[in-house]
C-alpha cells in the first residue's frame, strides 16, 4: 500500500494539571500508550495554561484542587481554558465528591466527573470515551438526579383554576 494511503491512527492529546506530584506522575505513568500523548502535565496553573494554549489537547484532565491557585483552583482552570482552548473536553479527577461539585462542573460543560476514592473505571478509559464523543459521571448523575427529585416543586405561575380552558 502506499505511504499516502496508509491510515495513520488518532493520538488523543492530553493536558493533566494535577498538584499533587506523586499523583501526577502515577497520571502520566497510566497514560503512557501509544494512543495517548501527554503534551501537558503541570502541577501549577499557569504553566499548565501555557501549554494548553500553545497545544490545544484534544482533552485536559484537570485536578479541583490546586494549592498553587490564588483564586478558584481548577474551576479558574477550567473557565481560562474554555477562553484559550474552547474545543478542548474537560475531565474533572477530584477527591471532592460533593454535587456541588459537580453541579460547578456540569455547567462548566465538563464532559466526565472521575473520583479519585472511586476506582471502578480508569482515567484511560474515561478519556477514550470523552475523545469519542461521549460523557462519564459514575455514580454522579444518579445522585444529582436523585437530590433533583427531592426538590419540593414549584407550581406552574398563572395557575390558579382547574377550569378547562379554549
Amino acid at each position: 500500500m502506499p505511504a499516502d494511503k496508509k491510515k495513520t491512527k488518532h493520538v488523543i492529546s492530553v493536558a493533566i494539571l494535577e498538584d499533587n506530584v506523586p499523583t501526577l506522575k502515577g497520571l502520566c505513568m497510566e497514560l503512557d500508550k501509544p494512543d495517548i500523548g501527554i503534551v501537558a502535565a503541570h502541577d501549577e496553573l499557569k504553566p499548565f495554561l501555557d501549554d494548553v494554549k500553545r497545544c490545544q489537547p484534544e482533552i485536559a484532565v484537570v485536578d479541583l484542587r490546586i494549592r498553587t491557585s490564588d483564586t478558584g483552583g481548577g474551576y479558574e482552570a477550567i473557565r481560562a481554558l474554555r477562553e484559550i482552548s474552547p474545543q478542548t473536553r474537560v475531565i474533572i479527577y477530584t477527591a471532592f465528591e460533593g454535587l456541588e461539585h459537580f453541579h460547578l462542573g456540569v455547567n462548566l460543560g465538563v464532559k466526565a466527573f472521575v473520583s479519585k476514592h472511586i476506582h471502578g473505571v480508569s482515567v484511560e478509559k474515561v478519556i477514550r470515551i470523552v475523545s469519542e464523543g461521549g460523557t462519564y459521571y459514575g455514580d454522579f448523575m444518579q445522585q444529582y438526579l436523585d437530590k433533583i427529585k427531592e426538590m419540593p416543586q414549584v407550581a406552574e405561575m398563572g395557575e390558579t383554576s382547574t377550569a378547562s380552558r379554549c
